[in-house]
């Protein structure tokens, strides 16, 4: 037997009357129950010559193809999402080298400003605090284009963990950042960069969603997986909004100017690295984001100790960038950490000096997108005369050609740009402890 479904009454009698009325066959479509199933069918209804009327209806399931007519629409749709969020990403890509050249150079410079200026520290950390939010911005805008550019390697997540928190710290006033990190290392396999800058991305949401109170960062094991929680005491997620955080371009900071792209590039970040993220959150209680990684065994025994950046780098480094301001902060940089450093600002004429002199140095810092020779390039061409040492391709786009080649030699590391401090030494320290 067929019955109606509830709410479907005053439906069927609406398409009852204009067949009357109108004597001409017409087609409706009702949801009825079969059973215990709710099925959608087409209802054809026409009248017969009788007195008095007679109706007569033929219905068609149509359940099975409306939803694959659903599922084909939805389909389309993120196509176009996904071909629109495309199209940003190529744009960003197009000016992310100067952009985040001239991001190099604030952050720097506000960095040595915060030590020779201290009346003037919150300006100065309101400066710095803006230009990682651009960084992060031009990093997610970079990830919608098709591949992130960068190298999968294998990296110790607790210290990175450590790293986001310490970005994160003093970027809100009242706001507590705590960071747990079990004594376990966690090596997992993906792009250390693009996994950075989806937690940071987490933990902005976190501090945004507060005027006050904590946001804590997690890293433990479970379940032979790697967990990196990120959790606040903000306003939480409203019911309505928690099934559509993770789609592109749904945004519930309008106001402030917020992309909605966010959570989905997290959310790919996550998936690349083979892994899964999940949420809890109550309204006015706070949000946990929970992210689970597989981790891998290999983590490479210099990655298993503490993080090599707050020692003092007493190295001999060749520097070659053809940006003036990014080449006088990172020596800045580099010389505060106790480095020396040979500066060079046209890769030819450093190719040609650096090959004549014989020049001594551990470890050459090259930016990778250089005009009449590039940092991979020049890297090749300086081990031809000299022999292997360590290198640091320097990028700031996804569009700069590293050769896997490159990537896969364990004396190579990529550093994006923005970096810190704390990352330029940190990864200098790494490369050469690799080779050491």
């Amino acid at each position: 037997m067929v019955f109606l479904a509830e709410g479907q009454a005053e439906r069927y009698f609406k398409h009852v009357s204009a067949v009357v009325e109108s004597t001409v066959p017409q087609t409706a479509e009702l949801t009825v129950r079969i059973g215990a199933e709710l099925r959608l069918v087409s209802m054809r209804t026409t009248t017969m010559n009788t007195v008095p009327v007679t109706l007569l209806s033929y219905l068609m399931d149509v359940t099975d193809q409306r939803a694959a007519e659903q599922a084909k629409l939805a389909f389309e749709e993120r196509l176009r999402q996904s071909d629109k969020l495309e199209a940003i990403g190529r744009v960003a890509a197009n000016i992310a080298h100067d952009v985040n050249n001239i991001l190099v150079s604030v952050i720097s410079l506000g960095e040595f400003a915060k030590v020779q200026a201290p009346a003037a520290r919150a300006d100065l950390d309101a400066l710095t605090d803006a230009a990682w939010r651009g960084a992060r911005l031009m990093r997610g805008l970079l990830g919608l284009s098709r591949g992130t550019g960068g190298s999968a390697r294998v990296f110790e997540l607790g210290a990175l963990v450590k790293r986001v928190a310490g970005m994160l710290k003093h970027s809100r006033a009242g706001i507590d950042v705590v960071c747990e990190v079990g004594d376990e290392p966690l090596g997992v396999l993906g792009e250390e960069d693009a996994l950075l800058q989806a937690l940071l991305n987490l933990g902005t949401n976190g501090l945004e969603a507060m005027t006050a109170g904590t946001l804590t960062l997690r890293c433990t094991s479970q379940d032979g997986q790697a967990l990196v929680e990120v959790q606040d005491d903000g306003v939480g997620i409203e019911d309505a909004q928690q099934r559509l955080i993770f789609e592109p371009l749904f945004t519930t900071k309008a106001a402030q100017g917020g992309s909605g792209l966010g959570l989905t590039i997290v959310q790919q970040v996550v998936h690349a690295f083979g892994g899964n993220i999940r949420y809890e959150s109550v309204p006015g209680r706070g949000t946990t984001f929970s992210v689970l990684l597989p981790t891998t065994q290999s983590l490479p025994r210099d990655l298993r100790q503490s993080s090599p950046a707050s020692r003092p780098l007493l190295v001999r480094v060749l520097l070659v960038d053809d940006d003036d301001q990014v080449r006088l902060s990172t020596k800045r940089s580099l010389e505060a950490a106790g480095a020396t450093v040979f500066p060079y600002g046209n890769p030819a004429v450093a190719l040609e000096e650096v090959v004549e002199s014989q020049l001594a140095f551990d470890v050459a810092l090259l930016d990778v997108n250089m005009p009449e020779l590039s940092g991979p390039d020049l890297a090749t061409r300086l081990r031809e005369k000299l022999g292997p040492f360590p290198v640091v391709l320097v990028t700031g786009a996804t569009g700069d050609l590293i050769p896997d080649s490159e990537v896969s030699r364990r004396e190579v590391r990529v550093l994006r740009k923005p970096w810190s401090r704390e990352d330029l030494v940190g990864t200098l320290a790494e490369v050469l402890g690799a080779t050491g």
